[in-house]
């Protein structure tokens, strides 16, 4: 087979999960020879119809996170064409808990459903894999493990000698503010200490009253995909603080790889993948409760050499694991694999 030929559906172009691990890697796995056509998951007959038209003309159909209904499993089979199924959240769960759980029948049912209907599965990290294999039983498909990848090279952190007031920041969406501002008291005790900006990169300011109770020096700057690692550049530090939940577990720790990508020196939670993104001491710190996280940044604030260190090898931390053209090589040789093995089902 020279080239692929993949039909890859995705959710929604505005969800981070969709731009990066489909639309955003969809040039990188054509450098590599596999042809990809991008197409929203079809809402509406007539949506569908043109799915399983394009489908035809696919060696593949990659679909990206969509939970299947018995329905949608039936009509994923009409493609006629095998299935990989990508994911990396832990969707079998609720992102919030309910009842002080996580779990979800519905969801673990549809999961399941997405699982055994695919012909292979692409899981974004090895928790997320450990889930899909408990959740396939007997039920066995070829699974690669690839991250969600980042841009690079992008705009670096260019640290001086240490004058000015660093800059600590946090990049992320508004649903995802929470588990910053769970760090804000111990934010708040450094800042008492070692002055520094608080720079908040979202599409949503913390909530006023959060800031009112720490005190904190904050600035928040509109989150942008054309400006947001520009904006990563300037900052002097960066903190990726995560709840140990079943749900954040499941995180693919991307945000920390931008921030990485970026030279900064970086402190997050040893939760998920943030534990295996981060090498502590070489490329970055880990922080496991508030007088970890208090000890870290104050080492970080005061010592501008140890920034600059850290810095450095976060970039060569991702670049040669993390970035598109790693990542893509990967994904398009399992696709290869999953296409030949897969071959008698195509017409």
């Amino acid at each position: 087979m020279n080239e692929l030929r993949l039909l890859a559906v995705y959710l929604d172009a505005q969800l981070a999960s969709s731009r990066v691990r489909v639309i955003e890697l969809a040039p990188h796995l054509a450098a590599r020879g596999v042809r990809v056509t991008l197409a929203p998951y079809p809402h509406g007959r007539s949506a569908r119809r043109a799915l399983r038209r394009d489908a035809r003309a696919a060696d593949l159909v990659l679909i990206q996170k969509k939970l299947a209904s018995a329905l949608e499993a039936w009509r994923w089979r009409r493609l006629g064409r095998p299935v990989v199924f990508d994911f990396d959240d832990a969707v079998s769960l609720r992102q919030r808990p309910r009842s002080g759980s996580h779990g979800s029948a519905d969801r673990a049912r549809r999961f399941r459903r997405a699982l055994v209907q695919a012909s292979a599965v692409i899981a974004g990290n090895e928790h997320l894999a450990g889930l899909a294999r408990a959740a396939l039983g007997s039920h066995e498909r070829p699974l690669l493990v690839a991250p969600s990848a980042v841009s690079f090279p992008v705009p670096a952190r260019e640290h001086g000698s240490g004058t000015g007031v660093p800059r600590v920041g946090w990049i992320g969406a508004r649903g995802n503010l929470g588990e910053l501002e769970a760090l804000l008291p111990a934010l708040a005790r450094v800042q008492a200490r070692t002055p520094f900006e608080l720079v908040v990169i979202a599409d949503a300011p913390l909530a006023p009253d959060a800031v009112e109770r720490t005190q904190l020096d904050v600035r928040h700057v509109p989150w942008r995909l054309a400006t947001q690692e520009a904006e990563l550049a300037r900052l002097d530090v960066a903190v990726m603080p995560l709840r140990d939940d079943p749900w954040n577990r499941g995180k693919c720790a991307y945000k920390l790889l931008q921030s990485m990508a970026a030279g900064l020196a970086c402190v997050a939670s040893p939760v998920g993948m943030n534990a295996t993104v981060v090498q502590a001491g070489h490329d970055g710190a880990l922080a496991a409760n508030a007088e970890e996280w208090e000890h870290e940044l104050v080492d970080l604030l005061e010592n501008p050499d140890r920034r600059r260190a850290y810095g450095r090898a976060a970039r060569e931390s991702v670049a040669a694991t993390y970035t598109y053209p790693v990542v893509a090589d990967r994904i398009a040789a399992f696709l290869r694999e999953v296409a030949t093995a897969n071959e008698p089902q195509r017409t």
